[in-house]
């Protein structure tokens, strides 16, 4: 009985490992990239949607950034990286929900900054 709890326990972590269930460093290292490049790519896309003032689009670009934002956040990333990204992406939301064109633009030249370091 007690063999075949121990084989069952092993094929599960091996399903669970196969399907990414299981963090790894590696997982870790490549969903914080994968955030990081939807981050620079979605705040490209709000300074050029909120520079002709489509705010349907910079709003939906917005909640993008901000769920990506908190995968890297929850991943092991540079806690001072992490925070001024969440303080940048809470300007943005902010500017979004105001329909504030500047703000809006200099959140997300802030996120783009902190993205490619």
């Amino acid at each position: 009985m007690h063999y075949s709890l121990k084989s069952f326990g092993i094929v599960a972590a091996l399903v669970l490992a196969q399907f990414g269930v299981v963090a790894s460093p590696t997982n870790a290292a490549s969903n914080a990239n994968s955030a990081l490049a939807t981050i620079r790519t979605n705040a490209a896309a709000v300074r050029s949607n909120a520079t002709i003032y489509q705010w349907k689009r910079v709003g939906l670009e917005s909640v993008r950034i901000e769920a990506a934002e908190r995968s890297f956040r929850l991943s092991d990333a540079n806690k001072d990286l992490t925070s001024g990204m969440h303080s940048a992406v809470n300007s943005l939301m902010k500017a979004t929900a105001n329909h504030d064109q500047g703000a809006a633009l200099a959140a997300a030249d802030k996120i783009v900054d902190l993205a490619t370091k």
